[in-house]
């Protein structure tokens, strides 16, 4: 039976919606990545095993990302010709979805093990919190297999939006809740065993932290648009599945697609501080280290004006001005606490 021509004009409409989103999100993503990808490849710090990991989780999200990019908007096109005089054929589009079911599920097993392991590194030998976003993971991966077998109707005939809605949402939205928890936990601890030797480093102080509470704000609002995702598959109009609201379809087009972007966009901005930080504190160095040299002369001079007799000639050599200023920068302070605070 064909379905009204105001039902087929606004499926239209939240179709075109939806493959607009999608493509405005993905494009943002891909570009967030070739900046990670740019930056890891760039960096020469020491911890290759850390950089090589983290290059690997970020290639391996791109991959049901882009199967998510590619094949949604083509299930939204054969969704719109089978409401037209000559619909696809069904099985083609039960092919394409099922493409866009398993890209979507990888994308958030993926971004949430990114999400893991950022917690994992600063807890190194806690086996408590290891054990706990163990269980987390887990947890995820296992509910996200369990809705990729109801999404093959291989699971028992039980209120599908009831079960799906508690298996698909709730275990990854736990997971993001422990690890922003754990690491809002680790800031604190951070914060009282270190304070003392923050006195006379601002630059030290807002590096670390700063980066920190990035990841526990970020993490929170993260969970606050999962938990709108909740919200929202509640309210999921179920009698008419070809059409559906605007909020509905924008939610559920952009949210694999965030899901990917999330960690990236936390990776690239937390080495944009780093970098942005790493260069005021080479140009206060600098500073430091001419302000040493020019009080040194002033003084040599002076003292060579009050005294007619002759004076030995003293100079500071390079490495001795260097230490003046790294004591004056009080950047001594720095690499302790970026030796015990890496991320």
């Amino acid at each position: 039976m064909a379905n009204p021509p105001e039902d087929i004009g606004l499926s239209i409409q939240v179709w075109i919606i939806g493959t607009a989103i999608t493509y405005l999100v993905y494009g943002v993503y891909v570009t967030c990545t070739c900046l990670v990808f740019y930056i890891i490849m760039g960096n020469r710090d020491p911890q290759a095993n850390a950089r090589f990991k983290l290059f690997t989780l970020t290639l391996v999200l791109m991959f049901p990302t882009t199967i998510n990019a590619i094949f949604t908007p083509q299930y939204n096109i054969l969704l719109a010709t089978k409401l037209g005089p000559n619909p696809s054929s069904q099985s083609l589009t039960d092919i394409i979805r099922q493409f866009v079911v398993i890209g979507d599920r990888l994308t958030y097993v993926v971004g949430d093990a990114i999400v893991v392991w950022r917690s994992w590194i600063l807890f190194p030998g806690d086996l408590v919190v290891q054990m706990i976003l163990t269980i987390c993971m887990l947890g995820t991966t296992a509910a996200i297999v369990l809705d990729l077998l109801m999404e093959q109707h291989l699971a028992i005939n039980i209120d599908s939006k009831v079960l799906i809605g508690i298996v698909y949402l709730i275990p990854p939205l736990i997971t993001h809740l422990v690890t922003t928890v754990l690491i809002a936990y680790k800031t604190y601890c951070y914060y009282v065993d270190i304070k003392g030797n923050l006195i006379a480093s601002d630059s030290s102080r807002t590096r670390v932290q700063k980066i920190l509470v990035l990841l526990i704000e970020s993490g929170f609002i993260y969970c606050i648009f999962w938990t709108l995702g909740v919200i929202e598959f509640e309210f999921t109009n179920d009698t008419q599945p070809a059409i559906e609201t605007f909020l509905d379809e924008i939610y559920s087009s952009a949210r694999p697609l965030i899901a990917a972007l999330y960690p990236v966009l936390i990776i690239l901005i937390a080495a944009i501080e780093k970098s942005d930080e790493g260069s005021e504190n080479e140009l206060s160095l600098s500073q430091s280290i001419r302000f040493a040299s020019r009080s040194t002369n002033l003084r040599i001079h002076t003292n060579h004006l009050e005294d007619p007799e002759p004076q030995s000639s003293v100079t500071l050599d390079n490495d001795t001005q260097k230490l003046v200023g790294f004591c004056n920068d009080n950047s001594a302070i720095s690499l302790v606490i970026n030796k015990d605070a890496r991320i």
